[in-house]
């Protein structure tokens, strides 16, 4: 019984390190600064600025004078808002 017990609090301590090593508390991931946000997307700054505000972009959160992103939603903005490229009317 005491063996069980142990195991599972050092699964339960495993977990809790390997969440604050990615950033996620409780399962959640952090939210991604701009420049994280950009770094990802692989676009400036400001671009990223501007599809925000011409509401073009991701979701993003006002926090103080931060902008903030959930690392799921960009990813989703991202899936959404793919294009094709065409050639002569056809796909390429």
């Amino acid at each position: 019984m005491l063996l069980r017990v142990e195991t599972t609090n050092l699964l339960a301590n495993m977990t809790r390190m390997r969440s604050k090593e990615s950033g996620a508390v409780n399962g959640i991931e952090r939210l991604w600064t701009h420049e994280e946000t950009a770094r990802f997307l692989h676009v400036s700054v400001w671009t990223l600025h501007h599809l925000v505000t011409d509401g073009a972009g991701p979701i993003s959160y006002r926090v103080g004078r931060s902008r903030r992103y959930d690392p799921q939603e960009v990813r989703d903005w991202l899936r959404t808002n793919r294009s094709v490229s065409t050639r002569g009317g056809q796909q390429v």
